[in-house]
């Protein structure tokens, strides 16, 4: 996405925010805007067709500032490795909802954000959930 806005000269970064959820705006997604609850525990499931070793996290994430809320509340490390292969827990695992409803209590204000960054490949890939907390 980088080199592909890097190469368009109507590209603008304050209205695409690619790097938080890959250029996906809430109108985008309305239909689809969950309603999440501090604690509940959340399944998560990733599909990855192409392994590159790196590293990923899930984090929630302020879309009017474009920055990480607080620690992420999953990190891996040696994801999605192309020499151990695909662990098991790297497509198949549950997260755990810090209490955010003061920060994300607004349609369009977080989502929660996955991020897999691989040096190996050189690319970052991510996918976001909008979300509501009450």
């Amino acid at each position: 996405l980088e080199q592909n806005a890097a190469s368009q000269k109507d590209f603008n970064a304050t209205s695409c925010q690619f790097f938080m959820c890959k250029g996906y705006q809430l109108a985008d997604n309305t239909a689809n805007v969950q309603t999440f609850t501090a604690g509940q525990t959340v399944q998560m499931k990733v599909d990855i067709r192409a392994p590159h070793t790196g590293d990923a996290n899930v984090s929630v994430i302020d879309l009017g500032t474009n920055t990480v809320i607080g620690q992420p509340m999953i990190e891996f490390q040696n994801y999605a490795s192309t020499s151990t292969g695909v662990a098991k827990n790297n497509t198949d695992f549950k997260i755990t909802m810090p209490d955010v409803a003061a920060q994300c209590g607004e349609v369009g204000k977080c989502a929660v954000q996955w991020w897999w960054d691989s040096r190996e490949a050189d690319q970052t890939y991510m996918s976001c959930i909008d979300f509501t907390m009450a």
